[in-house]
């Protein structure tokens, strides 16, 4: 079974048609039958396949099912090298689509918690890389506050129709990005699509100053949520250990300069050394808001060990605190790059560049509040 999910990575027309589908004895309305979506994603379900271990006590089975929902939902064999979006236009290239964020939306709604993705241990890295390759559709949900969206003209922002854009749910698609932002390398993954993203999404605004800025807000939003996600992990990770938390914060907010194997160049408004965490960031594919060849920009980052750790050491609260506010810091300003840029091409005065800021910075705030557990957790 792990050989045949690993053969369904490599042909996503197969495996899209594989998770869609029953597998059982008999004919199709036989009560044998069963969802091949529910035996092999649906953990907790009565029919879900349970895999073999180990001597390690472990299974390569999760990353195999997580290479073969990639294909499915992407549209490309897992490991392809350079990763790309399929193209749009065609009537069967927009069926292909729709199917393909259908079954992504099922992904975003039964993987919104970190207890069900650690369940299945060596899934996570392929659901950061599917968040990363729907990063539009996951932005057009989270745009529809108090179901809003209707009246600030969300389809024309996001370009509903021309991108085939589905609405996955707010509320599962801000657990499920919370869930994979609390993590290290998957928290990177998607700060990095959601940058590249938000500057395609305000280029694709033209010369409606007012949309370009509304779609730079949002993506201020995103960022935000993603990094209050991380920073709360942080917090449960090390517990009462106010060292190595703090130390780890630290680490989260030493972000560094990285040269990209192929951007989407100087125009969408991301230079060529983008802002991102260090650590390992997977090659994904992000689907632009503007018109491309394939429709994709491909953003690799390569691996960095951090010295820092070992240079530095925390020995009095205050030094404790700068390491806090420097994650903080340094997660604005991720944040801010495509805006920053939008405005130096633009040549904004003084004020508006302030005005800007100053709404960005509480679109930041109000993306974390919404992925905030403090209230769960009686803090």
């Amino acid at each position: 079974m792990a050989g045949f999910m690993e053969a369904l990575g490599h042909n996503p027309e197969a495996s899209l048609g594989f998770f869609n589908g029953s597998s059982g004895q008999g004919a199709k309305d036989d009560l044998d039958t069963v969802s091949n979506w529910d035996y092999l994603v649906d953990k907790d379900g009565k029919d879900a396949r349970t895999w073999p271990l180990d001597g390690d006590g472990k299974t390569t089975g999760y990353t195999n099912l997580g290479h073969a929902l990639e294909s499915a939902t992407l549209g490309r064999p897992y490991d392809a090298s350079p990763p790309s979006i399929p193209e749009l236009g065609s009537e069967a290239q927009n069926a292909a689509r729709d199917e393909r964020t259908e079954l992504m939306e099922k992904v975003v709604d039964h993987y919104k918690t970190a207890d069900t993705i650690e369940k299945q241990d060596g899934i996570r890295e392929s659901l950061a890389t599917m968040a990363a390759g729907h990063i539009d559709s996951l932005n057009y949900t989270m745009d529809n506050t108090g179901g809003s969206g209707d009246l600030v003209d969300r389809d024309g922002l996001f370009g509903k129709d021309a991108h085939r854009l589905r609405d996955f749910g707010e509320t599962s698609s801000m657990q499920f990005m919370r869930a994979l932002g609390a993590d290290e390398e998957s928290h990177a993954t998607l700060s990095v699509a959601q940058q590249v993203y938000g500057a395609s999404l305000m280029t694709a605004q033209g010369n409606d100053t007012d949309s370009a800025v509304a779609a730079g807000l949002h993506s201020a939003k995103m960022h935000g949520m993603l990094d209050e996600s991380r920073i709360e992990a942080i917090g449960k990770e090390f517990g009462d250990e106010k060292t190595a938390r703090n130390l780890k914060l630290e680490q989260q907010g030493a972000w560094r300069d990285f040269a990209a194997e192929a951007t989407i160049g100087a125009a969408v408004g991301v230079t060529t050394a983008a802002i991102v965490p260090a650590g390992a960031v997977a090659v994904v594919a992000v689907p632009l808001a503007i018109e491309t060849v394939g429709g994709a920009a491909t953003t690799q980052f390569g691996n960095e060990t951090m010295q820092w750790l070992k240079d530095h050491e925390f020995e009095n609260h205050d030094e404790a605190a700068q390491g806090i506010d420097k994650a903080k810091a340094e997660g604005r300003q991720n944040a801010m790059g495509p805006l920053l840029n939008y405005v130096e091409a633009h040549n904004m005065e003084s004020g508006e560049v302030r005005e800007l800021r100053d709404k960005a910075a509480e679109a930041y705030d109000t993306g974390g509040k919404l992925s905030d557990t403090d209230d769960a957790r009686g803090w």
